[in-house]
């Protein structure tokens, strides 16, 4: 407990360069910050936030620490991370003592050196299969040292490579130029993959011993390799904060995004305030991971490109092409689908602008003169009418009555903003309501948040809880409770989740579809945006 609080003590100075709100939602993730903690200091000052950190880290338990190193890395403070490691390996030797370590240490290198000694000519072809399999082994030690959740000393590990000669003084000297982490393992295993195959894997585990780095070996042996690529415009820049906050040219690439309309002043001068470079670098990435937009990512790449930074505008670029390429498809997947009744009535509230214009949106969309007449016939208001005239589209013609089909339709009548409406619609309901996360039941923390989006159903609480299968004694309870708003729905959930059955599983489904019969379709959608959040966050959590 005491020396995590002296270690962040000694690195206070540090803590102010880290992107904090990014690794307070991780250790909420994680059940390090509770989620009330979290809210309360969510809006605090960075050197508040800094000072809970120092706090909250120390008290809750021998973990908390080691999670909170694994964040720093995953959320590319790769120099913090190694070096509060160290310090926090150091005070656990001290304290326990080291043999018990060290034993296994040489056990596990004597097994190592007798898995990877391979006697060329031992047996048929074995110079061949060996060279392949030390190839490989090679590859595989890249790719883990690439992984943001490994932390290694990027110095220590130079220097035990130029003790094992497997770089020289002169190429030492020029991977000490590169300026990312990135960028010096790039360069040290593009001077690996020109040795000898073999003696070099061997000359690397060695590195790795002298490193006490047994961790890894393992990982190396048993192919455990961790490569998810990033899911989201701000998952990139995460995935490369450590290297955007060390050389970012923030000055100039402020100005080009203020002109470019991605920055307004009040942005750019809010970035600028900072005395220090990089809390100004930091202040700028802060604004670019909330904006998941391809426009302010081009806008960006076009800034990096335009003041000389060409090896960060190339490894973003490349990251960005991939996730459009994947989003196409799966947008393209959806818009393939046919609506269901629910869509169309929801697609008919989107059209209501355009209502009388539903003739030539139905003729556009292939229904005859006469089923438009039948339709008119019926004289029902607008919005019915043209949910009648999507329904009829729909069965008539079930193999063309796409969501794409009936955007084409709109366009072609001019209506390209409905068109875009819908589906943006579409793909967003359909990525939330297909997540499997609406089958989980809420935790704790889940139903507090959801009592808060819901606190403003006033009066109408307790026929949700009908509808949810509460029992009138137990509404009565929680109604004699006299409680808040906020309180009383969070009464009301809990006792729901506490009833939950094998028959009738309290899950977020089961929540959503209740709100949804209950009328309450906006409340309903917050329990999709919640879902939403919870895949993101738990998708970091993994990273």
């Amino acid at each position: 407990m005491n020396a995590a609080a002296d270690i962040l003590a000694r690195h206070t100075e540090d803590l102010d360069f880290i992107n904090e709100d990014a690794v307070l939602l991780d250790l909420r993730v994680q059940g390090i910050v509770q989620h009330h903690e979290y809210f309360d200091v969510l809006n605090k000052t960075k050197r508040e936030k800094v000072l809970f950190l120092q706090k909250v880290l120390p008290m809750r338990g021998d973990n908390a620490f080691p999670t909170f190193i694994q964040v720093l890395h995953k959320n590319g403070h790769v120099i913090l991370a190694d070096c509060l490691n160290k310090e926090w390996e150091r005070t656990r030797s001290e304290r326990h003592g080291a043999s018990s370590r060290e034993g296994q240490g040489d056990a596990g290198r004597k097994e190592m050196t007798r898995l990877i000694d391979v006697t060329p000519g031992a047996h048929s072809g074995s110079t061949a299969s060996a060279s392949i399999q030390s190839v490989e082994q090679i590859k595989r030690l890249r790719a883990i040292l690439h992984e943001r959740n490994t932390i290694i000393s990027i110095s220590d590990f130079i220097l035990q490579l130029s003790g094992e000669d497997l770089i020289s003084i002169s190429e030492e000297t020029d991977i000490n130029k590169k300026e990312s982490y990135s960028d010096k393992m790039n360069h040290i295993f593009s001077i690996l993959f020109n040795k000898d195959p073999v003696p070099t894997y061997k000359r690397l585990i060695k590195v790795l011993e002298a490193m006490e780095r047994d961790d890894l070996i393992d990982r190396l042996e048993s192919g455990a390799v961790q490569c998810e690529p990033p899911r989201s415009i701000p998952d990139i820049i995460q995935a490369k904060w450590g290297t955007l906050i060390d050389c970012l040219k923030v000055d100039e690439i402020a100005n080009r995004l203020l002109k470019s309309g991605v920055l307004s002043q009040g942005d750019r001068d809010e970035i600028m305030t900072p005395r220090r470079e990089k809390e100004r670098r930091i202040a700028l990435l802060a604004k670019l991971t909330t904006r998941d937009d391809s426009k302010t990512f081009g806008e960006f790449l076009k800034a990096l490109q335009a003041v000389g930074q060409d090896f960060l505008f190339q490894e973003l670029k490349s990251q960005g092409e991939g996730i459009e390429r994947e989003t196409r498809d799966e947008e393209a997947a959806l818009m393939s689908e046919a609506p269901s009744d629910d869509d169309n009535w929801e697609i008919a509230n989107m059209l209501k602008e355009k209502a009388g214009e539903w003739k030539e949106l139905g003729r556009e969309l292939g229904v005859g003169e006469g089923e438009l007449r039948k339709i008119e016939e019926k004289k029902k208001n607008p919005l019915r009418t043209t949910y009648l005239l999507l329904q009829k589209w729909k069965d008539s013609s079930s193999q063309r009555s796409t969501f794409g089909a009936l955007c084409n339709a709109l366009r072609e009548q001019a209506m390209k903003t409905e068109a875009d409406r819908i589906a943006f619609y579409v793909i967003a309901k359909r990525k939330a309501t297909a997540t499997p996360l609406l089958d989980e039941l809420p935790s704790d923390e889940n139903i507090w948040e959801i009592a808060g989006k819901l606190q403003g159903i006033s009066d109408e609480w307790e026929d949700l809880g009908r509808e949810l299968g509460i029992a009138e004694e137990q509404l009565r309870r929680i109604r004699e409770m006299n409680k808040g708003p906020l309180r009383t729905v969070y009464l009301l959930l809990a006792q729901w989740r506490k009833a939950s059955s094998v028959q009738e599983p309290s899950t977020f489904r089961a929540l959503y579809d209740a709100l949804l019969k209950q009328g309450m379709k906006l409340e309903a959608d917050e329990i999709i945006n919640l879902l939403c959040k919870k895949k993101s966050d738990d998708g970091r959590a993994t990273r």
